[in-house]
């Protein structure tokens, strides 16, 4: 039986939102090509900026069930 990569499973993903090291190098190893980099945590770079943008437009909630989204967990993450 084959096992799904790291980044789709609870153990890839960072309890503060996104992906952790290892969800990074799982969906790298699985799309080649791709390079994933970690968040900017603070100041005014390009990244963190477009990031922001782009996820601030997502359509969805931001609570379910009373828990946080992980899409609001990586907003308040970045």
């Amino acid at each position: 039986m084959k096992k799904t990569p790291a980044w789709t499973r609870t153990e890839g993903k960072a309890k503060a939102g996104g992906l952790n090291e290892k969800g990074r190098k799982s969906y790298e190893a699985a799309n080649p090509g791709s390079d994933l980099k970690a968040p900017v945590k603070s100041g005014d770079n390009p990244r963190r900026a477009s990031f922001l943008a782009r996820m601030g437009n997502m359509p969805g909630a931001e609570y379910k069930n009373g828990e946080p989204t992980r899409l609001l967990l990586s907003l308040k993450a970045w």
